[in-house]
């Protein structure tokens, strides 16, 4: 076949395809329904992560051997920008729990609260931490949640290196399960990153 005519061949069956396919999705139910709202203050990013319960579930195996289920427990942390009235920008960043009911519904639990500065996200992740104790080593796992302040630092210029405008939390034994999280709040300060831009990494 010619290849101007192979082309042309193609073309009508990638447009066929794609016309089949358009027709399928019209039939097609929305994956996404409203589950819940909660007020935020010019919210700029969320951020969900699941942690290990400070609660296993134990229980007998059909073996009749014994079995430690490891739960995991969904967080949600919110990255307020401003409150709308606050001179310096700030607002309450806020971190949920996930509970999920019976019915199916999904309620959040408020777990703890920070003063943010034009909270721009957050972002979680973990990373290894080796505890020796004497010649074993056993690996554990640290969790940090690391928020940038946009405006955290009161001048953008000139550059002030002095002003650290990105948060990095930690996460303390005992709380896991969202207990043991204390409701104080931040200035907004904490690792370096930052600068007169306000713009941390």
């Amino acid at each position: 076949m010619p290849r101007h005519l192979l082309a042309a061949h193609v073309a009508a069956a990638v447009l066929g395809w794609c016309s089949v396919a358009a027709a399928a999705t019209i039939l097609v139910d929305p994956v996404l329904k409203p589950v819940l709202s909660m007020p935020t203050e010019g919210n700029a990013g969320f951020e969900v992560f699941s942690i290990p319960s400070a609660t296993n579930v134990t229980g007998t195996t059909a073996t009749g051997t014994n079995a430690t289920n490891t739960a995991t427990v969904t967080f949600l942390a919110t990255a307020n920008f401003w409150d709308g009235k606050s001179r310096d920008m700030s607002a309450r960043s806020l971190l949920h729990r996930v509970l999920q009911g019976e019915d199916g519904g999904l309620t959040l639990l408020p777990v703890q609260s920070w003063v943010t500065h034009g909270a721009h996200g957050w972002d979680y992740f973990e990373c290894p931490s080796p505890t020796y104790l004497g010649a074993t080593a056993s690996a554990t796992t640290e969790r940090l949640l690391v928020v940038p302040n946009y405006y955290a630092c009161p001048s953008r210029a000139p550059r002030d290196l002095s002003c650290t405008s990105t948060t990095m939390y930690q996460w303390v034994a005992g709380g896991s399960d969202g207990s043991g999280s204390d409701g104080g709040g931040s200035d907004g300060g904490g690792s370096d990153g930052g600068g007169s831009d306000g713009g941390g990494s």
